[in-house]
């Protein structure tokens, strides 16, 4: 593969590098989550319990809104991530009030209960950045060359009209 051929591969070009590492450093923080959880349960008598209930829900309500703008930000670095990013401070600002209300005044029969709360702020901060997720895909498309036919017969793709080729053979 010759240095003329490099725009060919737009997914691994210099701008969508941070987007490919925001995804894998949030699914990082998942599986970090996962484990925490699977170590609070396994060793619950000898271990702070709660605290690592805790860190598992945190690293997984941060993880995944993370992964999520990373794939925004590989298909499309600009106007979408803009919605993406702010949809990930809404759920960054939700687990954060996660933190202070867990684990007295998660999940209880009294009127201090936040989980309603809390839960509802998250998910309006899932629905700013699935926007930015649907608004880059979108982009990504039209930048491809798929276009919807205004019949209603489906899409149809057009790698010459879009200038996108995947190909190594140097064509």
């Amino acid at each position: 593969m010759g240095e003329g051929n490099t725009e060919r591969h737009w997914l691994l070009g210099e701008e969508y590098r941070f987007g490919i590492l925001l995804g894998l450093a949030g699914v990082g923080l998942v599986v970090a989550g996962f484990a925490a959880m699977v170590v609070a349960e396994r060793v619950a008598p000898a271990a702070p319990y709660w605290l690592l209930r805790e860190a598992a829900g945190v690293s997984g309500a941060l993880g995944a809104p993370v992964a999520l703008l990373g794939v925004t930000l590989t298909l499309a670095p600009r106007r979408p991530s803009v919605v993406g990013g702010a949809g990930v401070l809404i759920t960054t600002l939700a687990t954060g009030m996660f933190v202070a209300a867990y684990p007295s005044r998660w999940n209880v029969h009294r009127s201090a209960d936040l989980t309603a709360e809390v839960g509802a702020f998250y998910l309006a901060g899932l629905g700013v950045l699935a926007l930015g997720l649907a608004m880059a895909v979108r982009r990504a498309r039209y930048r491809m060359g798929e276009q919807v036919a205004d019949t209603g017969t489906g899409a149809r793709y057009a790698p010459e009209e879009s200038g996108f080729v995947w190909s190594d053979d140097g064509d």
